[in-house]
């Protein structure tokens, strides 16, 4: 649907993408009730879209013109690929999210496993809009957390953890922290009661 002229500059310069995005698809939330992602063809077509649809929206495009693109499994934002690193785009906002870092602490055994794993030992989500979101990290990036402290965006976090215990029940704890620019925040998912 591009011209060739626009592929090219695309395809020699993604952030141009991202303003063709910025200026074309008007955000409408509210309307998908369901928030069930509206397909890139329905986005291109209606020219508006759910944030989230816009998305995936960005993605489908940048990799119909060959470039290499995602949605973060750490964060939810979208990135392509330039120069040997992802690059995150922020539709949003012109200038980059604040960000902090996280390192989980465990003593390794609360939870009845030596490597707790991230969506069936613990999850972290972040408040926005009034809730919190589940965030979908991959494992290997959750284990880097129990090594070094990683990076997230500054905001207000929960992490809940949890074991099966005995007679087939679940014992679990939440925690609240905040992330804080330039600043390190620890969060120890050993379980307390155990």
């Amino acid at each position: 649907a591009f011209t060739e002229k626009e592929i090219e500059q695309f395809n020699e310069r993604p952030e141009k993408l991202v303003k063709w995005v910025k200026k074309n698809i008007k955000i409408q939330e509210g309307v998908n009730s369901y928030n069930v992602p509206i397909l890139p063809l329905g986005v291109y077509k209606s020219k508006m879209a759910d944030a989230h649809s816009r998305d995936i929206f960005f993605v489908a495009a940048c990799r119909a013109l060959g470039i290499t693109a995602r949605i973060s499994k750490d964060t939810g934002i979208p990135q392509y690929f330039t120069y040997r690193s992802w690059k995150n785009v922020r539709f949003d906002s012109k200038r980059e999210v604040k960000q902090g870092k996280l390192f989980i602490s465990y003593d390794g055994s609360s939870l009845g496993v030596d490597s707790p794993t991230y969506g069936t030992h613990f999850s972290i989500s972040k408040y926005e809009n009034g809730e919190f979101k589940l965030l979908d990290l991959d494992n290997s990036s959750s284990k880097l957390a129990f090594q070094k402290p990683i990076n997230f965006d500054q905001g207000h976090y929960m992490i809940i953890s949890g074991r099966k215990a005995d007679s087939n029940k679940a014992e679990s704890m939440v925690q609240l922290f905040n992330i804080t620019t330039g600043k390190t925040s620890s969060v120890d998912i050993s379980n307390q009661e155990s």
